[in-house]
């Protein structure tokens, strides 16, 4: 969608209005989701069971505090390290490479899709050597890319914001594991 807009509309009114419409969008969509679930009925397996918790959010907070805290934060992790290099692999392309919007964009989206291919893989490597051992090299990858981009930043080189951009490792499932995607040359400067 963002790539849509970008390509046909102008900057000013992409930039007035544009970037807002893909946030309407997921508000839609989520609004007819919530619809959906409220109006599909339990299993009947599910209305078998006697022992349902009255308040079940405040029972896993409760029993499962460390857990929900664990993973929680593993997401935001995951979530953060995903949109900042996306934003800025976007921003530095487009404004000091002279790369296209839509260059860049069609680049994002490969490397998410690369990365969503990746995941069942991922999860297949988590199963079999253990969640821990992976997070880790998720995050010793996206700190390695971290400091390739910011020495490309600083220093004007060739920048290749795809190579890491799907770590296995990440522990969030979010594809935080570096830049856009696609290979781009910079021009020195």
């Amino acid at each position: 969608m963002v790539l849509g807009l970008s390509a046909t509309l102008s900057e000013a009114q992409f930039g007035q209005w544009g970037w807002r419409v893909p946030f309407w969008a997921a508000g839609v969509l989520a609004v007819v989701g919530l619809w959906l679930r409220s109006s599909l009925a339990e299993s009947p397996r599910f209305l078998e069971i006697d022992d349902h918790a009255r308040v079940p959010f405040a029972e896993v907070v409760r029993d499962h505090w460390r857990l929900v805290l664990l993973t929680g934060g593993a997401l935001a992790v995951g979530y953060a390290v995903f949109y900042a290099v996306t934003t800025w692999s976007l921003a530095y392309a487009t404004e000091r490479l002279g790369v296209s919007r839509s260059v860049m964009l069609t680049c994002i989206m490969a490397a998410v899709l690369v990365k969503g291919a990746l995941t069942p893989a991922a999860a297949l490597l988590g199963d079999r050597y253990g969640r821990r051992p992976l997070c880790l090299a998720g995050c010793a990858a996206a700190a390695l890319c971290a400091l390739r981009c910011g020495g490309v930043s600083d220093g004007g080189r060739a920048v290749q914001p795809g190579v890491l951009r799907a770590a296995p490792g990440d522990p969030s499932g979010a594809g935080g594991g570096g830049g856009a995607g696609g290979g781009v040359t910079g021009r020195p400067g």
